[in-house]
């Protein structure tokens, strides 16, 4: 996540994998132990990594929690990712900005 504040640029630096402003479609299921169901949702990339991404979405994330994330490619292919969300923070109303780690990644036709 690269953001437009003074601090931005050491966070951007330490990144192991660098950050791309690439927007693509995404729609996520997670298991809430706590109300025990099965939750889901869409949103958008803000930006994509080898590592990971910054998605936009409706709903409050936990983090430390592990989502499946599937992410639509430019060419309607669908990358299935198991992802860890590392921060969920709140923009707007039913607007959050999660950041994700990917566990594990998977390509379908």
């Amino acid at each position: 996540m690269v953001s437009e504040n003074s601090g931005s640029s050491n966070q951007t630096q330490n990144r192991r994998h660098p950050r791309k402003p690439i927007r693509a479609n995404v729609t996520y299921h997670y298991e809430n132990t706590r109300l025990n169901r099965m939750m889901t949702g869409s949103g958008f990339t803000m930006n994509l990594s080898q590592g990971g991404a910054l998605i936009r979405i409706e709903s409050y994330l936990p983090p430390l929690s592990e989502i499946d994330l599937n992410i639509q490619t430019s060419d309607g292919k669908i990358v299935k990712t198991r992802a860890r969300v590392v921060h969920c923070k709140r923009v707007a109303f039913n607007r959050y900005d999660a950041g994700v780690q990917f566990v594990t990644v998977k390509q379908k036709k």
